[in-house]
């Protein structure tokens, strides 16, 4: 009987615990898939600048095929670990992609760009300040679970 107990208990500390650090993951990779973003609308910005590309070319060679997707001028749009507005934001770009001059594209792209720098500042800052938190609450909510059922 003992035993089951025990065994019942570290089942629920471990989910507890598990659950936290899965949290404060979710918020890491959040954070990293933003900078692959903000990286990818870099290189794009530089590569229509130069010019010579299709848009399904320049999509292909700037994103990784995990993150963003292109088809026929239709964009796909991973949207894991991502919030809404930052899907948003990214779905804004994309449906005005490829409409104006190269000039006019450049710009957009920057301007965009920037708004995405600060989602991932924010999303760093959250990591930093929410991360710790979130995998100590986890790690303490189970122990004081299993202190309650003991």
């Amino acid at each position: 009987m003992l035993l089951f107990k025990i065994s019942g208990l570290l089942v629920v500390f471990l989910v507890s615990a598990s659950l936290g650090l899965l949290k404060s993951e979710s918020l890491k990779l959040r954070c990293d898939r933003l900078e692959k973003i903000v990286k990818s609308l870099n290189r794009l910005c530089e590569l229509v600048r130069i010019g010579g590309y299709e848009i399904d070319e320049l999509i292909s060679v700037c994103f990784d095929s995990n993150i963003i997707n292109s088809e026929k001028g239709n964009f796909f749009i991973c949207e894991e670990y991502l919030l809404k507005e930052d899907i948003d934001i990214l779905r804004e770009f994309f449906n005005g992609f490829g409409v104006t001059d190269k000039e006019g594209e450049v710009k957009r792209i920057k301007l965009f760009c920037s708004l995405l720098e600060g989602k991932h500042r924010d999303a760093q800052k959250a990591f930093l300040e929410l991360g710790r938190l979130y995998r100590s609450v986890g790690l303490m909510g189970g122990l004081i679970l299993c202190i309650f059922l003991m």
